[in-house]
């Protein structure tokens, strides 16, 4: 039986940073499994420090500034089957092969 789950490119700019296979939803945050590109290993201590942030007690009202950078990204989840925009996430963290994120009009980046 054909794997039916859907898989998106990982996008900032012109650089993809790795694939992304959706898992499950649970409303307003999505869930996957990412798989980096060599290109991601600039920002991975981008990710790392934003995670680190966080569960020192940031709270999402209150962006870390590792955070406010990965949103400066413009990251974009492009469909890896047809090269169509799917989205451009709120928020999004990745640690290790965990990705999840929210929101799909890259709302933040205009704040």
């Amino acid at each position: 039986m054909p794997d039916l789950r859907e898989t998106f490119f990982l996008r900032s700019n012109d650089k993809t940073l790795g694939t992304v296979t959706f898992e499950r939803d649970d409303w307003p945050w999505n869930f996957g499994v990412f798989a980096p590109t060599a290109e991601f290993s600039s920002f991975q201590p981008l990710f790392v420090a934003a995670l680190a942030e966080r569960r020192d007690g940031n709270t999402q009202k209150q962006l870390s500034d590792s955070m406010q950078k990965i949103i400066d990204m413009k990251l974009q989840l492009v469909r890896c089957e047809t090269g169509v925009l799917a989205g451009e996430p709120d928020l999004l963290w990745i640690d290790g092969e965990r990705i999840w994120w929210r929101g799909h009009g890259g709302r933040l980046r205009n704040r």
